[in-house]
């Protein structure tokens, strides 16, 4: 060392104050070049994952990842799957993470029990973390997910199917024959999105039906989210930025149709949550937050704030996957009238042996019929709206993956993407093959396994049965009362293109877009 470096080095440690501006500078731009040196020496070299292949840039710095979704809007997920074609089945995608494509090994990285598994925080949005779904620790989100379990299982779900599910279904139908009297296009996005967000408030708070009408600008919803979703990137590398709204005047929020939307819709949420709460029902409709402010959650855990949150954030979560899916669904069987057709003669055979209209025909017993499961599971397959990768930590437990150890405390994720358009899985991927399903089973070798969209493990999807209803039922009414026919509407309206949370499809798609006429003889 220098004669003019040991004295920077000793005045430094005597004080900053003494310093001109450029010696001050001159030692930070020093201290934070050595940080960046000995980082990228760490990462590369020393790091608990330096062993695991992958790229060096990838290695090195969330500058890669940034670029490919931030820069590329969402495309890190199709770098992942090159990455995969070179390095392997096991790929080092970050500083931090690693990334797994193998669908056998799904049920060890998302196992049921006890098997400890944390949430990687760095994929949670700010100030989220009061969700069940944005729970970091394993213990804290078994602890709320218990509560909130009972009220979406099976036998609750099939509970509201006539007093809440069907009459939701019915509402929507009004407004499809509207449609079919006028012979004008619907867009089923926001069809869809409706009938589920009235579903998730009425369990959710019990308020009464049709909310969504009363809701000033809730027609936008398939224009309002897809462009929010896709700032989900940046505010995940750039999470600080989210706080930046708070400082930004209405006029100008107002402006930004995603963000006001946004905005009015949560405030809606937490003014029904408020009243649920403060003027308790005595109807019989469900309310959800009636019952968790009733449970044995510590008292922190039931306070209004965290309550209202929950439910909004249920309302999201489900709402958008609920309603691309449906939208997905009679896409696929209106560019397939082969199979909409057999669909309906099974429909019919089933109407006429349980002496019902469709629109009686109950999920459990939709559920069981083999045709009408496996469209749902091909458009669910094909649509693959998971597409965000899901990463979990095992926190006190050493992985295994083949030769591989993965220290504790790694993040691991694995897409369910990947596994439903693995052509090794399910030749010709993209082709929509209903009868995929049967024929695998009847070969001795079922593709349940691989069927993902609602997750594995302990935490998987706590709406599923939820959404299953909802599907079911819709279809077998909608089938059943409607020729529907595409309206300027391609493959390209349905076909995952970035991920941005859930798949998105192309930029500037209308949706799925239908023109519907009544069925002769009405059956339903």
């Amino acid at each position: 060392m220098d004669y003019y470096s040991t004295q920077v080095v000793k005045r430094a440690l005597s004080g900053m104050s003494s310093f001109t501006t450029v010696e001050g500078l001159t030692i930070l731009l020093w201290i934070y070049s050595f940080y960046v040196v000995g980082l990228g020496i760490w990462r590369l070299y020393f790091h608990p994952l330096a062993k695991f292949p992958g790229p060096r840039l990838a290695a090195l710095t969330l500058w890669y990842e940034c670029y490919f979704d931030v820069g590329l809007g969402g495309q890190y997920f199709k770098e992942i799957e090159r990455l995969h074609s070179i390095y392997g089945p096991i790929v080092r995608i970050s500083p931090n993470e690693l990334h797994v494509k193998d669908p056998d090994w799904v049920s060890e990285l998302y196992p049921v029990g006890n098997r400890r598994r944390n949430k990687y925080a760095w994929f949670l949005s700010e100030g989220t973390g009061a969700t069940s779904s944005a729970t970091v620790e394993h213990d804290l989100h078994r602890q709320r997910r218990s509560a909130l379990a009972p009220s979406f299982s099976k036998q609750s779900i099939m509970t509201l199917e006539e007093t809440l599910i069907q009459p939701n279904i019915s509402a929507l139908c009004t407004q499809f024959d509207a449609h079919a009297s006028a012979n004008s296009p619907i867009v089923l996005g926001t069809a869809f999105a409706s009938l589920t967000v009235d579903s998730v408030v009425q369990i959710w708070y019990g308020a009464p039906p049709a909310q969504t009408s009363r809701w000033k600008g809730f027609p936008r919803w398939t224009k309002a989210i897809p462009p929010l979703l896709t700032g989900s990137h940046f505010l995940r590398h750039f999470p600080k930025a989210f706080y930046l709204l708070a400082l930004l005047p209405n006029s100008l929020l107002s402006r930004m149709d995603g963000i006001s939307f946004i905005f009015g819709l949560q405030k809606e949420s937490a003014g029904l949550a408020k009243k649920a709460l403060e003027s308790p029902s005595h109807s019989k409709a469900p309310c959800v937050i009636q019952k968790l402010s009733n449970s044995p959650l510590p008292a922190r855990q039931r306070s209004l704030e965290r309550l209202s949150g929950e439910g909004f954030s249920f309302v999201m979560a489900s709402t958008e996957s609920t309603a691309q899916t449906l939208g997905a669904i009679f896409y696929h069987l209106a560019d397939n009238p082969a199979v909409l057709e057999e669909l309906r003669a099974q429909l019919s055979r089933l109407q006429e042996d349980q002496n019902v209209n469709a629109g009686a025909l109950s999920w459990s017993t939709l559920e069981q019929l083999p045709y009408l499961r496996h469209v749902v599971m091909e458009s669910m397959r094909i649509t693959a709206l998971v597409t965000g990768r899901l990463a979990r930590i095992a926190p006190d437990e050493v992985l295994r993956y083949q030769e591989w150890e993965i220290p504790p405390g790694t993040p691991v994720s694995m897409d369910h993407h990947f596994a439903h358009l693995d052509p090794t899985i399910f030749p010709a991927p993209k082709k929509f093959d209903p009868e995929r399903w049967h024929t695998a089973a009847e070969n001795g070798k079922p593709l349940d396994r691989y069927f993902l969209p609602f997750g594995r493990g302990s935490r998987m999807c706590i709406g599923m049965n939820l959404a299953k209803a909802l599907m079911y039922r819709t279809i077998a009414t909608v089938v059943q009362r409607y020729d529907f026919k595409l309206f300027e509407t391609t493959r390209e309206d349905v076909d995952i293109v970035a991920d941005n949370l859930v798949g998105a499809i192309k930029a500037g798609s209308k949706g799925v877009r239908v023109k519907l006429r009544l069925r002769e003889p009405r059956a339903a």
